[in-house]
């Protein structure tokens, strides 16, 4: 497939924003209600507790040795409190929203694949990220957990992937304006 860089007549042009659009909404709601099908069985369980939670746990103590972190299913206990691990707190949202925005994208399908392998990636270890943040301002800086948890951390990784996007379609199809 070559991607052509000629300007598209303003009609052309809202139509394939409007297709776009629908597709992205398409995706991501399928992709969410499929992950919402999940809820109490292995597969959820495999993404949270084991793909999500003992990592955490790795990395904090990796990061922060004192904290002594301990991954029980979905749980996180550390010698500076605990944090649980929900549905949705393992960075599922973001890969949503940029597998959604990736793949109805008009690039190559190789390129496609390299977006959300990418893009899957950075939402992960952003995840990772915040849940060490989370564990450390338990221990620093209690009164920090509520803003960083709810308004801080998922601001940033909403940005992370949009800057991912956005550097993603400009090298997948330079000649189409993302």
């Amino acid at each position: 497939m070559s991607v052509d860089s000629t300007p598209l007549p303003g009609k052309k042009r809202t139509r394939l924003g409007v297709i776009y659009v629908l597709l992205f909404l398409a995706i991501f709601g399928a992709l969410d209600y499929g992950y919402y099908l999940t809820r109490g069985t292995a597969v959820e369980h495999l993404l949270i507790d084991t793909l999500t939670v003992r990592p955490a746990a790795a990395v904090i103590n990796a990061v922060a040795p004192a904290a002594s972190a301990r991954a029980s299913g979905n749980s996180l206990f550390t010698q500076f409190g605990s944090v649980n691990i929900l549905e949705g707190c393992e960075g599922s949202d973001g890969m949503f929203l940029l597998i959604a925005a990736v793949l109805p994208f008009p690039a190559r399908w190789l390129s496609k694949l390299v977006g959300v392998i990418g893009g899957v990636s950075l939402m992960y270890a952003m995840n990772q990220l915040r849940i060490l943040a989370l564990v450390l301002a338990l221990h620093w800086h209690p009164d920090w957990f509520a803003s960083l948890h709810g308004l801080v951390a998922p601001s940033c990784i909403v940005m992370a992937g949009c800057i991912f996007f956005f550097a993603w379609a400009n090298s997948a199809a330079p000649g189409v304006n993302a």
